[in-house]
């Protein structure tokens, strides 16, 4: 069942599937947006503590209107140390990958984000003993050489001769970390019976707490006063946040039921 309808186990899947490309796709669309129309925009942890709060504002408000928020509270599933280094490493890898736009264009990051398929399934392997057919294996393999392929001919293009290396050195950690932080979830879910709902509501209060901490000790102030002159900077990160934050519970579940590498794929 999903959203209390009966689809069987390939129709919850594909419903899955397609709820999670569609809402990704539509936030991506709008950070695309805002980024294009502000000319050396450098307040990416206030990005991500704008949407880290719109996730947990929502996440507190699901939570409630099911009823289910004290005893999520009270009845926690997963060990709070794991939400605990969930949060940090989401908060983390959320402003890595954010500046990584400074240094690569937008459509270049978004392909690079794609390889974190590969990062999934390494790590699940590696540490909660998953096993992969060779199918998997070598679609894994072959969106790598995509990727490359994407990357040589942009390369090519680049008439500027700009340097990449910081964008795909912090591409590439912020990748590794949103794996690890994937694998977390998929750990706290269906190694220790955590709810998607669980899951998301205390990664995403403590994600917020980290973030508005990293966020002190940047220019906060400066992003805060030059966001209501820019209407892109104002009126992006809600429906960004908002769309993604959909995804949020669908992402999940999708992991819980198929494992990371699916929902990894679809993300990507």
């Amino acid at each position: 069942h999903l959203f209390g309808v009966r689809l069987g186990f390939d129709g919850v899947f594909a419903a899955l599937s397609l709820m999670t490309v569609l809402l990704i796709s539509a936030s991506c669309y709008f950070e695309e947006w805002m980024y294009k129309r502000l000319p050396n925009f450098n307040y990416f942890w206030t990005v991500a503590l704008a949407e880290l709060f719109v996730f947990s504002v929502m996440s507190v408000a699901f939570a409630s209107c099911g009823g289910a928020l004290r005893s999520l509270l009270a009845e926690r599933r997963a060990p709070l140390h794991l939400y605990a280094l969930q949060a940090l490493t989401m908060a983390v890898y959320a402003a890595v990958a954010k500046i990584a736009y400074k240094y690569l264009n937008y459509a270049t990051g978004t392909v690079l984000r794609s390889t974190k398929l590969v990062f999934v399934m390494a790590i699940s392997v590696a540490w909660l003993g998953r096993r992969y057919s060779a199918w998997e294996y070598a679609s894994a393999f072959a969106m790598i050489a995509a990727v490359a392929c994407f990357g040589l001919g942009e390369q090519t293009a680049d008439q500027g001769g700009e340097d990449h290396t910081m964008g795909y050195v912090l591409s590439v950690l912020g990748l590794g970390l949103a794996a690890l932080q994937t694998n977390m979830a998929d750990n706290a879910m269906r190694d220790f019976g955590a709810s998607t709902l669980e899951n998301m509501l205390y990664v995403n209060v403590l994600g917020l707490v980290v973030t508005a901490r990293c966020t002190h000790a940047v220019p906060a102030r400066a992003a805060w006063e030059n966001t209501p002159t820019t209407p892109p900077a104002t009126a992006r990160p809600a429906p960004c946040a908002r769309d993604f934050h959909l995804a949020v519970p669908v992402c999940p579940e999708l992991a819980r039921q198929r494992g990371p590498s699916a929902a990894g794929a679809h993300a990507s």
